[in-house]
């Protein structure tokens, strides 16, 4: 039952948690004439993008499913425990 507490598809709460605004005015938007030329478009774009681009992307998917998670952000830090990383 939506709109009783503790009812509905958000467990103990009245309605759905709000969404974060984000500023989207700065993506580029492309019309394409299928979803494999898209899917082609969007490799070209991650390649353009450069290796540090793809591995803050990469990161920024780390820290949100993190905290989707509600785990706590600084278990993601390199351990205390560990005193030397050894490449073999």
């Amino acid at each position: 039952m939506a709109g009783k507490a503790g009812g509905g598809y958000y467990p103990g709460m009245d309605e759905a948690p709000p969404m974060p605004e984000t500023d989207r005015s700065h993506w580029p938007v492309r019309k394409v004439a299928s979803f494999d030329l898209m899917a082609r478009q969007h490799v070209r774009d991650w390649q353009a993008a450069g290796s540090s681009a793809r591995l803050q992307a990469a990161w920024d998917m780390v820290v949100e499913a993190w905290a989707m998670k509600n785990r706590n952000p600084d278990e993601l830090r390199l351990q205390r425990f560990i005193t030397a990383v050894r490449r073999g």
